[in-house]
């Protein structure tokens, strides 16, 4: 179990994500997986990257939720580790950095809790990890390896 003062970060760049209204879908490019977090996995997974801690997140979750008779704590940690095991996360290097709560965490207290679920796909596997972003470096996208027979010998 992790402990409450550890602090994660996204596992940038291999993995992407976007939130629309309560819903955050992650994208690990390396594996062509995705995933879905819903309403309180979506909130912990902003704290995750504003750099929070587990008690950072733990404090924006009773502060947004009606909490009675969870366990907060061992509801979060199931979720960070099971981002870890997905490799969407990692430990952050260097600690936790101050974490200040949006007002919008806060703003809408009394939403029941609901127990976090990471819901993963596999259907477009194949077409993610065809996808040419994975040739993207400083240079931009796409970018065509050297030697790869596409004509091209030696770096633009």
């Amino acid at each position: 179990m992790v402990v409450s003062d550890a602090a994660f970060e996204v596992n940038e760049p291999m993995v992407i994500s976007e939130t629309i209204d309560e819903e955050t879908i992650i994208i690990n490019l390396a594996t062509g997986s995705y995933f879905s977090l819903k309403h309180s996995g979506a909130t912990i997974w902003a704290v995750i990257r504003q750099g929070g801690t587990l008690s950072d997140i733990a404090a924006t979750v009773r502060a947004r939720f009606e909490v009675d008779g969870h366990d907060i704590e061992h509801e979060i940690s199931a979720l960070v580790e099971k981002l870890l095991a997905e490799d969407l996360i990692r430990p952050k290097e260097g600690g936790a950095a101050p974490f200040s709560p949006s007002v919008a965490s806060a703003a809408r207290k009394g939403i029941p809790f609901v127990a976090p679920a990471l819901d993963r796909f596999t259907d477009m596997e194949a077409m993610l990890l065809l996808d040419p972003v994975h040739d993207v470096d400083e240079r931009g996208w796409p970018q065509v390896p050297l030697n790869s027979g596409h004509g091209r010998t030696t770096a633009d």
